[in-house]
């Protein structure tokens, strides 16, 4: 993931034992679940100008609500499904009301199941 998005022009910050918040500061990309975004867009203030740019969602339903406050903010969020496990996003779409998480990225593919 950290070398398909540095290839489409993102910036990588190591930035320990600071809150989320400092820790996103000039950054453009960002991989969170959705409680770490609502926390992020609740602060006090957010009416700051955020440097990010794209979100990646995962871990959880994601709620409409919290991609239309996001886009509010200059966020696009996008979805995305992998294995956590091995920090591999398998596929991913940029959020919007339709269900799913898109296609597999290229490169990727998902095992077709059999319903017997």
């Amino acid at each position: 993931m950290v070398w398909r998005w540095l290839y489409r022009g993102a910036r990588l910050a190591i930035k320990a034992t600071i809150s989320l918040p400092h820790a996103l500061q000039q950054c453009s990309h960002a991989s969170l679940v959705p409680t770490q975004l609502w926390r992020l867009l609740k602060i006090k203030g957010v009416e700051q100008k955020f440097s990010l740019q794209n979100v990646l969602l995962g871990g959880a339903m994601i709620p409409h609500e919290l991609v239309t406050t996001a886009k509010q903010h200059g966020i696009r969020c996008w979805l995305g499904y992998g294995m956590t496990e091995t920090a591999s996003t398998v596929c991913a779409k940029q959020a919007d009301s339709t269900l799913g998480v898109g296609l597999p990225l290229i490169g990727k593919s998902l095992p077709r199941v059999s319903h017997q």
